[in-house]
């Protein structure tokens, strides 16, 4: 499996790749040094069942014009979803993971 590895303006490295199933997972020296996460928006995990329930229990509706304002922002946040934490990334370090994943499905 590719790896590529790149340094943000801070020097810290960041390495992406493919999952099995075509996720993107990164390992960021500052975040997640030691395993990869997943690289998801905030707004992912919604589309589990449940999550809407959960957001309609507190009026939140997706369907109105303020859920789904609410539901746009939330695809605009990037984590990276380790097994016991989501991590902020960056909007620098979001640009470069994409353009990593660029290069990877580009060699591909």
């Amino acid at each position: 499996m590719e790896v590529v590895s790149l340094k943000n303006s801070s020097g810290d490295v960041i390495e992406v790749k493919r999952g099995p199933n075509g996720e993107i997972l990164v390992r960021h020296a500052d975040l997640s040094p030691v395993t990869f996460g997943e690289f998801a928006t905030l707004g992912a995990p919604l589309a589990k069942s449940g999550a809407w329930e959960y957001f309609a229990k507190r009026g939140l509706y997706t369907n109105s014009e303020y859920g789904k304002e609410a539901v746009a922002k939330l695809n605009q946040i990037y984590v990276l979803k380790t097994q016991t934490e989501e991590l902020f990334v960056s909007q620098e370090d979001e640009g470069l993971i994409a353009s990593a994943v660029v290069q990877l499905d580009s060699e591909s």
